[in-house]
């Protein structure tokens, strides 16, 4: 019944006025041809897509950290979940329904569609509103196809809105991709853009929105790193979340803001003022905005974490304190009631689909499958002025040192890492006293690699990006069996059903 309200509540956002953008209480009719006739019909259509976006966020969470033994059934949870955990899928489960995610598609083409035609037909037009729908919605489009890709296999890649079953099932106006197609294509659909577009999807003045919905949009070289981690184009990750890392002073990981016992701010703390949630979206309780993680997470909770991630958290290694673990960002996670753990990281009513701290993780795979040891390393841990000692910028001059040059921003020097910001131990290489230098460097890259790895599974714990990190991983080494068990390590049924890359899609 909830989803059914959903869509009911989508429905009436799309042709309301700007003064009424997401009232909950208004039930206009939905259109039936495809042009919007003047700028705030395009721009209450292009709200009501974020609207969509809502009701996406807890199936990301469910699929991804579900499926991978981060989250684990109670006895209050559906058959739908149930049969989620048990990599069991059929039509009728909710969690495997495809239209949720293309209805997003569609509404994306629609403004693209008309954001295009009021650009070149109307004399009213604001050009700078028009562009900023224009890219918000391209990038919009691109996430979810990614998301589509990533949980299905592939996508039916459309570029123009459609109306009718038949235009749905028309060869002619979509292109079906399998996964490494959709990648090349997304990558595609972001860099083939004029100038103008490729300027606009960088503005950070965004637009003015309802009072009742606050959402960061997608910032373009992270979504773009993000897709070319997928690709395998290392380089191409690597300097776009270079570039998103430093554009702006809020995304350098600091000390003073967010790290160690205010890291829990980062979830409970209402707007965001540190740069480390870069895209996400509120559910605003006053307008009955559906918040599904409330009866996930809630009171007669649906979902909890497993005993494996708890005792992730329990063996890690603070500095200078003994056997307390991972407490701040287990803190921030869960907390134990009665005989059981609940997930908190919801209290605010908030999704937050990228992380400043995931830009950093995925920047470090990057430069580790590029061999750039060193950096990747620091990174991970301690940073590169950190309060321990290794030193990698020299106040007295301004000047970074290797592996670090000049063309990092100067904030970037209180840069703490993302161990480091939550003042745990940096990780210790073992031994490789017999290993020839070549030999030693793939050691120490694999190593980095799977430390990395572990590291998302602390840093992102609920967030819906277990399972999908253990497919690229499986991806890239053609090892499927092997991350199947990581993720679950004494159930050979999972294992079993996870051993092939067709078999981590849901068909």
């Amino acid at each position: 019944m909830k989803r059914l309200f959903l869509l009911i509540n989508i429905l009436s956002l799309f042709l309301v006025g700007c003064n009424d953008l997401l009232d909950i209480e208004d039930k206009d009719l939905v259109r039936e041809d495809k042009n919007f006739t003047d700028q705030e019909e395009l721009t209450a259509n292009y709200v009501s897509i974020l609207g969509e976006m809502q009701g996406i966020a807890d199936d990301l969470v469910v699929l991804n950290d579900l499926r991978s033994n981060q989250l684990t059934v109670t006895e209050y949870a559906d058959n739908s979940l149930k049969a989620i955990e048990q990599l069991k899928y059929s039509k009728s489960n909710p969690y495997c329904d495809k239209t949720k995610y293309y209805s997003i598609i569609n509404s994306c083409n629609g403004v693209i569609y008309n954001a295009k035609r009021l650009l070149r037909d109307s004399e009213l037009a604001d050009e700078k509103v028009l562009l900023a729908h224009y890219a918000d919605a391209l990038k919009l489009r691109t996430y979810v196809y990614f998301n589509i890709a990533k949980i299905f296999g592939s996508i039916e890649h459309y570029t123009v809105p459609i109306s009718t079953l038949e235009e749905a099932n028309d060869d002619q106006l979509k292109t079906k991709l399998n996964f490494d197609e959709a990648i090349t294509q997304l990558i595609a659909d972001l860099t083939s853009v004029d100038e103008d577009l490729r300027i606009a999807m960088d503005w950070f003045d965004k637009l003015e929105l309802p009072k009742n919905l606050n959402f960061t949009t997608f910032k373009y070289d992270y979504l773009l790193g993000d897709l070319y981690l997928w690709a395998g184009d290392y380089q191409m990750a690597a300097d776009h979340f270079y570039k998103f890392m430093n554009s702006d002073a809020l995304y350098v990981l600091p000390k003073d803001i967010y790290s160690g016992e205010k890291f829990a701010s980062i979830f409970t703390g209402g707007i965001n003022t540190s740069g480390e949630n870069i895209t996400w979206i509120d559910y605003v309780e006053k307008y009955e905005q559906i918040f599904e993680f409330d009866e996930l997470f809630t009171g007669s909770a649906m979902l909890q974490p497993t005993g494996d991630i708890v005792n992730d958290y329990d063996k890690e290694a603070p500095i200078l304190v003994i056997n307390k673990g991972d407490e701040f960002r287990a803190d921030a996670s869960y907390l134990k009631l009665d005989d059981r753990y609940m997930v908190t990281k919801y209290a605010q009513r908030r999704f937050v689909f990228y992380r400043c701290s995931e830009a950093h993780l995925k920047f470090c795979e990057a430069k580790a499958m590029l061999g750039e040891l060193d950096l990747a390393y620091i990174l991970l841990n301690s940073g590169v002025n950190p309060d321990k000692g290794n030193v990698y910028y020299d106040e007295g001059t301004g000047n970074f040192l290797e592996p670090f040059d000049s063309s990092w921003i100067t904030e970037f020097s209180d840069n703490h890492g993302v161990r480091g910001r939550v003042k745990l131990e940096n990780k210790e290489y073992p031994s490789f006293d017999a290993a020839s230098p070549e030999e030693e460097a793939e050691l120490k890259k694999q190593v980095l690699l799977q430390w990395i790895f572990d590291e998302y599974n602390l840093e992102l714990s609920f967030e819906g990006k277990r399972y999908e990190t253990a497919l690229r991983y499986a991806m890239r080494e053609n090892d499927f069996q092997k991350y199947a068990e990581k993720l679950s390590t004494a159930d050979k049924d999972y294992t079993s059903k996870l051993s092939a890359k067709d078999m981590w899609f849901i068909k």
